[in-house]
């Protein structure tokens, strides 16, 4: 298997939280449009390591986050994310802005949990 990648901005992110709705998920819709618009990806591989990483959350309300669809949230602070999957998983890179002093900074989280941020 060769390493592939997935970048998603937030308007991608609102537009895939769309397809979490029950009603879609169980039609085959949401698998249909990540085949559709992302080759190779799974709805299953996508939606669910955004959850668990924490990109997406199911708090909506909170002053820090953006609403989405179907209760789903995502910090103001995400400009984009990067899925790189492996033969030994899948690495999650976060692009933040900074918000206090306007910068951007980088934070890559592995399937297992463990990650690093720093100053892009």
């Amino acid at each position: 298997m060769t390493e592939t990648t997935l970048v998603l901005d937030v308007a991608a992110l609102r537009k895939i939280t769309q397809y979490a709705h029950w009603m879609p998920a169980l039609r085959g819709i949401s698998e249909e449009y990540i085949a559709r618009n992302y080759p190779g990806w799974e709805w299953n591989e996508i939606l669910p390591l955004l959850i668990k990483e924490k990109v997406v959350s199911r708090e909506p309300g909170r002053s820090h986050s953006v609403r989405l669809s179907q209760g789903l949230s995502i910090s103001r602070e995400i400009k984009s994310v990067m899925i790189t999957r492996t033969q030994n998983g899948f690495t999650l890179t976060i692009n933040k802005l900074n918000l206090r002093n306007n910068r951007e900074s980088t934070g890559t989280t592995c399937s297992d949990g463990a990650g690093k941020e720093g100053p892009n």
